[in-house]
């Protein structure tokens, strides 16, 4: 019986880090976030405040720090001011804020983005549809919800802090991006 045991137990170490991923010097061991980095989203294609459809390759070349919201989330909404200050404070590095908003309604997007003076790259998911494919797709379950991205479109960090935690400690988001860059 204590070896049947032990032979489960190994059996499930081995799966759970085969799937594990490194960041910052932290395991990251089989969560949805793990599964997320190294994700290519370079096609993924959305709507911007000219409703045109754009690809996230519009952005190749550039690191992205990417804010999935919604109207509706307090929390979301809240950030707001923090991601404002950190765009301005790092306006002169090679970052672009991307704000990628999961509203059911256009309207009621374009609306919030005038409302709540959210700068940066304004994008909406679009359909339910498409909504509920990125949800499936990219674990969309949490909001607010911060990404880091590299030049080439790559998930470095599906799990980055949110801009108020970005002010808090000068130079983090550089140091975030830096140690991702860095492990893959």
């Amino acid at each position: 019986k204590k070896i049947f045991l032990t032979s489960i137990l190994y059996s499930v170490c081995i799966i759970a880090f085969s799937q594990a991923k490194v960041y910052d010097g932290k395991l990251i061991v089989g969560t949805a976030e793990s599964e997320l980095i190294g994700k290519d989203i370079s096609d993924l294609q959305l709507i911007n405040l000219k409703e045109e459809t754009i690809a996230m390759n519009f952005f190749k070349g550039k690191y992205l720090y990417v804010d999935f919201w919604f109207t509706g989330c307090k929390p979301c909404i809240a950030e707001v001011p923090s991601a404002r200050e950190l765009e301005d404070k790092l306006q002169d590095k090679d970052i672009v804020f991307v704000n990628i908003s999961f509203d059911l309604s256009q309207d009621k997007w374009k609306e919030s983005v005038k409302k709540f003076e959210i700068t940066g790259e304004n994008l909406w998911v679009g359909s339910i549809e498409k909504r509920d494919v990125w949800t499936a797709e990219y674990k969309m379950t949490v909001f607010p919800r911060y990404w880091i991205v590299n030049p080439d479109g790559i998930i470095l960090h599906p799990d980055a802090e949110r801009p108020s935690k970005y002010l808090e400690i000068e130079g983090l988001l550089e140091r975030d991006i830096e140690t991702v860059s860095n492990i893959r």
